[in-house]
């Protein structure tokens, strides 16, 4: 699993598909492991009144009879067992490839993906046996333990962990079929929620919640919180490629930052209290247009290149404004943005007409985002979700608020010799409608500084 707004660094999460859990901390326990449990379930079939049977009666056999309920949860090496105990002997071990897994037992095996495309899931897990010489002994239809050599049932060192399991006691590392939301509430203090209690009882046509059907968790928290209402794409300065080298230094990781600082400061009751009647959350997401950008597309150096080449050199000609790649520079902004804004409206239906886009530009990303918006159209078209390549001339959103960090922009606007000034046409909530179309207080698109935004803030 890996982010879909920006390209991973290092940030790729492995998914995991767990059938077991170890019951004391109903943490996954690892997929072979897990495999290796669910192929002894199936044969065994604890989950029947035949296997209680057997287990009272080799309870009351003593600890031969607890011998032969104990299981081995790793096969045999096959390598050490001569032709004909092969035969015998059949490896139950399931692959953890996840491909695999969503057939194997009804799709009821482990499995973990990997992070290399190139290396087969499961394959590490694989090679190294977790528990190789453990047994297991299963108690009912969700329940077992792992028994490692000294606690596993011995007719010769007298030994009967299967009475005592069967008495309610712990014996070994105790495992569960299938995961307890319950126990894992209980164990990591995690208090369910209170409103739940006050709430008044449902009517028999109310939601599956009151007909005893069972709710996803994460679902229900994703109804409850609702569509998020703005948008803030951030804009990154130069340096970034550097960031591709050292990880610390990359926009992203201090973006994940800043969102979550974002979201605990929505938390408080002081900011609530600011806020419009309409907002419902704010999307914090980066922006990072410069690993998508080469400037070396005039191939290799050649000879007479080396010829008045300098290793090393700067001159002048290398900051003149003809020699910088300002065009391509902006489209590559323009297209990251429209791509990230083009997924974000197609995961959220009806983002496009009812939420807020807002931009933050840093240093040179706040230069760039001025120039864009100064061309930027005073009405953007409707979005266009059907149509495959994003826009590279402008934002295919309309720009709400536009927030500057650490800008140069009054050089720019120096540069330029222009003015931060209104668009003319641009309805912006408690303008003066006198002012909306004044000439003399008003620019037009594509003049420098004339941008088309709500708010700036410097």
């Amino acid at each position: 699993m890996k982010p879909i707004y920006w390209s991973p660094v290092n940030d790729i999460a492995v998914v995991l598909r767990a059938t077991w859990f170890y019951r004391d901390t109903m943490l996954p326990i690892p997929p072979a492991v897990a495999n290796q449990l669910e192929a002894g379930y199936r044969e065994l079939k604890p989950h029947t009144e035949t296997w209680n049977d057997e287990l009272r009666c080799a309870i009351e056999v003593g600890p031969l009879g607890e011998e032969k309920v104990s299981h081995r949860l790793w096969p045999e090496d096959m390598e050490t067992l001569s032709d004909r105990d092969k035969q015998v002997v059949s490896d139950t071990r399931i692959s953890t490839d996840p491909f695999c897994a969503a057939s194997c037992f009804r799709g009821e095996a482990a499995a973990e993906g990997a992070v290399d495309p190139n290396l087969k899931a499961g394959a590490a897990s694989q090679q190294h046996r977790s528990y190789a010489s453990y047994h297991v002994v299963y108690k009912d239809a969700s329940t077992a333990f792992l028994l490692k050599p000294s606690l596993k049932p011995s007719a010769y060192y007298g030994r009967r962990p299967v009475a005592k399991i069967m008495k309610g006691m712990t014996i070994g590392i105790p495992v569960t079929r299938g995961f307890d939301r319950h126990a894992w509430e209980r164990i990591h203090n995690k208090k369910a929620t209170r409103d739940a209690a006050n709430q008044p009882p449902f009517s028999v046509n109310g939601p599956p919640e009151a007909l005893g059907r069972d709710v996803c968790a994460a679902c229900q928290a994703q109804k409850e919180r609702g569509q998020v209402t703005d948008l803030v794409l951030v804009v990154h300065g130069i340096g970034q490629k550097f960031a591709e080298r050292v990880e610390s230094f990359h926009f992203t990781h201090a973006i994940n930052a800043f969102r979550r600082e974002v979201n605990l400061e929505l938390t408080s009751p002081a900011v609530k209290g600011v806020l419009r009647e309409d907002q419902n959350g704010i999307m914090v997401l980066p922006i990072n247009w410069r690993h998508t950008l080469s400037f070396e597309d005039g191939g290799p150096m050649t000879e007479e290149d080396k010829a008045t080449h300098v290793p090393d050199g700067f001159s002048l000609k290398d900051i003149e404004p003809g020699s910088i790649p300002a065009g391509k520079m902006i489209n590559a902004l323009v297209t990251e943005a429209n791509r990230v804004y083009r997924l974000w409206c197609r995961n959220n239906p009806g983002f496009a007409e009812r939420g807020r886009t807002h931009v933050i530009g840093h240093s040179l990303g706040s230069a760039m985002a001025i120039e864009i918006l100064s061309r930027q159209p005073t009405r953007v078209p409707r979005l266009d979700l059907s149509l495959r390549a994003p826009q590279p001339d402008f934002f295919e959103f309309d720009t709400c608020n536009l927030f500057l960090v650490g800008s140069p922009a009054g050089f720019f606007l120096l540069l330029e010799r222009g003015m931060l000034q209104p668009r003319r046409g641009r309805v912006k909530p408690g303008a003066d409608p006198v002012d909306i179309n004044a000439p003399e207080v008003t620019g037009e698109a594509s003049r420098y500084g004339c941008i088309a935004v709500d708010n700036i803030y410097n």
